[in-house]
């Protein structure tokens, strides 16, 4: 869940997130919605205690703490209060002081739940780009040898050969989608069938073509005109340039990460927004695991204790929304398409009847590109 920049401060303060934690730059976990504080009644009720506590020189709790929903923030400043309990400030400005410094140094103190990342550096996680953690890890280079059967590369030269063969251009649908007859005939090539796929009948059954031509538009590899595609001088050359290729992966990695919408394409709720933000710490748990294989309740399983708030999600749906969304958002469409996990065959695999036993692992790919620091 996340907190609005005019939202209540969830340390309890009174204040405005924006004016109070947020501009000091204390990063605390967010408290549950349970409560809402948009709920009249809840915030008369505490209102109410607030008043009987101040005549009758009690403390006032934070408005988690009156409804006996304590929370990581809550017990953030149960802590810092345990702190001082037995120190005496001769001003709000030193209190203020050793507040700040308190915070900082818990904020930069390794959380086990975050597999040793501390909060600062969860919260660039969340907030900042791929190049702005290279405290965590860093991006190595590689050869076109190393990107040439990731399955996002192909595709690409699959979309512009097509494109290619018929004149460098090819018409759009009344809706900007590529016509049927693309869509059947990169399916075949993609999959190396004899005879065009007749069950494929627009973009929306191949969501791969969306995803590249979205890739190669960022690019410039192609132009999406009113009534048709084409593609650009600077896509011929990456039929012809293996470094131009490799280059490509480098740019369609950062985008996928950093700007594209992984929503876009599935109905999940955008609270599922999180694990397109937190995709370098789902990374950095598959590090984790090294080179065992494993399946994605094992894989979910530790992202879950980094953001527990996720079960609020589910219950709000009545199922187990989050985990479906992040298979095929973070596993699927992400790792399994930039070749940095596959899909483990064992000696039992002709047995797999279910999704459960289903195993991944990292690939060969994903050591050569990824430089951890930590």
């Amino acid at each position: 869940m996340k907190v609005g920049r005019n939202d209540l401060c969830p340390c309890g303060s009174g204040k405005k997130y924006k004016k109070c934690c947020m501009e000091n730059g204390n990063i605390i976990p967010f408290p549950s919605k349970k409560n809402s504080i948009t709920d009249l009644t809840s915030m008369e009720k505490y209102g109410e205690y607030c008043d009987f506590a101040i005549k009758n020189n009690l403390p006032i709790p934070t408005y988690n703490e009156f409804f006996g929903e304590i929370n990581s923030a809550t017990e953030a400043l149960g802590d810092f209060n345990n702190e001082i309990s037995n120190m005496s400030f001769n001003s709000e400005e030193e209190l203020k002081n050793y507040f700040d410094n308190y915070m900082n140094k818990q904020n930069n103190t390794p959380i086990e739940d975050f597999l040793g990342l501390t909060s600062t550096q969860m919260n660039n996680i969340i907030n900042l780009g791929l190049n702005d953690n290279k405290d965590i890890c860093t991006i190595n280079s590689l050869t076109y040898n190393d990107i040439k059967d990731v399955l996002v590369i192909k595709c690409a030269v699959i979309f512009m050969n097509i494109l290619l063969e018929n004149q460098g251009n090819m018409l759009l649908t009344s809706t900007g989608n590529m016509g049927v007859k693309f869509c059947r005939e990169f399916v075949k090539r993609l999959h190396g069938l004899n005879v065009l796929p007749k069950h494929i009948n627009s973009e929306y059954d191949v969501p791969l073509i969306t995803l590249v031509k979205i890739l190669l538009v960022t690019n410039q590899s192609i132009d999406l005109l009113k009534t048709k595609v084409k593609i650009t001088t600077k896509g011929e050359a990456l039929l012809t340039n293996n470094d131009k290729l490799t280059e490509l992966f480098y740019g369609s990695f950062h985008f996928f990460i950093d700007r594209y919408n992984w929503l876009l394409d599935f109905d999940f709720p955008e609270e599922c927004s999180i694990i397109q933000d937190t995709a370098l710490f789902s990374l950095l748990i598959l590090h984790k695991k090294g080179n065992k294989p494993y399946n994605m309740n094992e894989l979910f399983s530790t992202y879950k204790i980094a953001f527990p708030m996720l079960e609020e999600v589910d219950d709000m749906y009545y199922s187990n929304i989050t985990e479906i969304a992040y298979e095929i958002m973070f596993v699927k469409e992400f790792c399994i398409i930039f070749g940095l996990l596959e899909v483990h065959i064992g000696k039992n695999s002709l047995e797999i009847q279910d999704n459960e036993q289903l195993k991944f692992k990292t690939t060969n790919l994903f050591k050569k590109l990824l430089n951890w620091k930590i």
